[in-house]
């Protein structure tokens, strides 16, 4: 789920003394990623809504993310074909390339001058897929 924004929203429903009641509604509904329809975490989002008006404009908010995301939020059949959830396999990938490519062996760059490597490379990349 998107925490900061869910964490905002449920704090301007659930009392600050209600910590428990956070962590079981965040609890009961972190399957619903997984096991159904990810439309049903945006009925979950609104029937919170419906029970305190406070926080409504941020939940609701947040509620229509899930609606106009469902397609690409289809986890549990992405897990079924073997993809990767989550940017953490990705980000690590890159890091450990980027790492071997600019600190290899003799390899000497200074903040500057990777960075504008980078960006060549960046703008080389990015012009040559709206020629495609």
């Amino acid at each position: 789920m998107r925490p900061k924004a869910m964490e905002l929203g449920l704090k301007a429903v659930f009392d600050e003394t209600e910590t428990e009641a956070v962590e079981t509604w965040v609890g009961t509904t972190k399957p619903y990623l997984n096991d159904v329809p990810i439309t049903e975490v945006a009925t979950r989002i609104r029937d919170l809504v419906r029970h305190n008006a406070e926080g409504s404009e941020i939940l609701e908010r947040e509620a229509r993310y899930f609606e106009k995301h469902a397609e690409r939020m289809r986890y549990r059949e992405f897990r079924e074909k073997g993809y990767q959830i989550g940017s953490g396999v990705i980000e690590s990938a890159y890091k450990h390339v980027v790492a071997q490519r600019c600190r290899g062996a003799s390899m000497r760059w200074t903040d500057e001058g990777l960075l504008e490597t980078i960006s060549e490379v960046r703008s080389l990349f990015q012009s040559t897929l709206s020629q495609m």
